[in-house]
């Protein structure tokens, strides 16, 4: 949902409020999402581990042991989320500054605008984790329909929360900000409640097998009480389960930081460049971020997938391999597919967010670097897809430090002299790295991938 929702506040505020404005929000979000996206190993690693324990289960059920892994993941989302909120609500301002905006000067305007954003979305911060482990959740017991639902309605509470805070009441970026943490409790409550009831339906038919004869009966048909004590309506977390969900994100969180690094370092090198470029740039990222929510859909789908051939007895490596071939075709026709719309759409799509002409120009000057390069994009994710659904933790890790170093070099080279095309040419060479490296990895045989040969 992060992506739709900073899209929707981009708009609102390119369309209601200054230039300025919409450079400091633009760099509010990249912080943001350096600190949050930090952990989306809570997506990756529920839905793995939920589709790893599915085994046989019908397609959207849950068992009790899927339950388990969902609610661990669940708690150590709200934990996390809770440190992070009060950690940028506290040092939000110092953490902008020390980015490169000045209380004073040109950037003092933006620096405003970027302080009163970062603290509305660091509410945000235990709904936006919590999200990723609900939809991790959702996701290993192979049901996309339910997030979607939950986030398409809280996508709605957005747009119509938007102009009431920001114009209504006149709370400019601090009421976009308002908004879109609104929208994401309401769709975090809305997952819990769903994910309460699949649940709790799995422990009450939670199956035993009695020593004696081997029969495996319920509990519920004997008339015994509840084996696992609830907490909202789901399993107690163990500390067990959690500690595994911990172990997968101490690799993943280094995965995740090392391209939040990168692009929030392309948006504050932007906003350098002046409030046109900032702005500009952080039209066409959210455009682009957007754009990649289909690619993840793939990734996610085959994620899934691909856990839960993995994890089968009987047929897995012939469905495993069917699999892979699916998702790396799917990405370069989607890519393809996403390439041809944008640049048919051309930058009449992003004056949509923006009246100002500065921005226009700047925006329209690299949006066609940005348009063509979507195929590395959507490939680069199907293979993020492949490596979570086997589990390849260290590999995803490895491949996107390799990615992200030459990236990061390269965008700082080039700032000064190509300005935002330095930028955008840096984030596809990135993309394509982590296609070819994590292509390569998969094809060697190596390591989890050794049950393909």
């Amino acid at each position: 949902m992060d992506p739709v929702a900073s899209l929707v506040d981009t708009a609102m505020i390119g369309r209601f409020c200054s230039a300025a404005d919409l450079a400091g929000v633009g760099v509010a979000i990249s912080v943001f999402n350096l600190i949050a996206r930090t952990f989306n190993f809570l997506n990756s690693a529920t839905t793995s581990a939920v589709a790893a324990a599915s085994m046989d289960a019908a397609p959207g059920t849950f068992t009790a042991e899927m339950s388990r892994q969902a609610a661990a993941a669940l708690a150590v989302a709200i934990v996390i989320g809770t440190v992070i909120a009060c950690a940028l609500v506290a040092a939000g301002g110092h953490l902008l500054r020390g980015l490169g905006l000045a209380a004073s000067g040109p950037s003092a305007a933006t620096l405003v605008s970027a302080r009163s954003y970062l603290v509305g979305r660091a509410l945000a911060a235990p709904a936006v984790l919590a999200l990723m482990a609900l939809q991790g959740a959702f996701r290993g017991a192979r049901d996309t329909v339910t997030p979607l639902g939950a986030l398409t309605l809280a996508t709605a509470l957005n747009l119509v929360l938007d102009p009431v805070l920001i114009v209504g009441l006149r709370l400019g970026v601090f009421g976009a900000a308002l908004a879109t943490t609104l929208s994401q409790y309401a769709a975090a409550a809305l997952l819990w409640r769903r994910l309460a009831e699949r649940c709790g339906e799995a422990l009450e038919d939670e199956t035993f097998a009695l020593e004696a004869g081997g029969a495996s009966l319920t509990r519920s048909s004997l008339g015994l009480s509840r084996p696992t004590r609830r907490v909202w309506g789901l399993p107690r977390p163990a500390l067990a389960d959690c500690l595994r969900a911990f172990k997968a994100g101490s690799l993943l969180t280094v995965r995740t930081l090392s391209v939040s690094v990168l692009l929030s370092y392309g948006s504050v090198g932007a906003a350098t460049l002046g409030a046109a470029a900032g702005a500009a740039h952080q039209i066409l990222l959210q455009i682009c971020l957007a754009s990649s929510l289909l690619a993840d859909a793939v990734a996610i789908a085959g994620q899934s997938l691909l856990a839960s051939a993995l994890a089968s007895v009987k047929g897995g490596r012939r469905r495993a391999r069917a699999i892979l071939r699916t998702m790396t075709v799917s990405g370069l026709m989607l890519g393809v597919a996403t390439a041809s719309a944008l640049v048919l759409t051309g930058p009449s799509l992003a004056n949509a967010f923006s009246t100002d002409l500065a921005v226009r120009s700047a925006a329209a000057s690299t949006w066609p670097l940005m348009a063509w390069s979507q195929p590395l994009y959507t490939l680069a994710f199907a293979v993020d897809g492949m490596l979570f659904g086997a589990s390849d933790w260290a590999g995803a890790v490895g491949i996107m430090l390799g990615s992200a170093l030459p990236a990061l070099a390269l965008m700082h080279v080039g700032l000064q002299a190509q300005g935002l095309r330095a930028i955008w040419a840096a984030l596809a060479v990135f993309m394509g790295l982590r296609a070819l490296l994590g292509g390569a990895r998969i094809a060697s045989g190596r390591g989890c991938w050794k049950v393909l040969r």
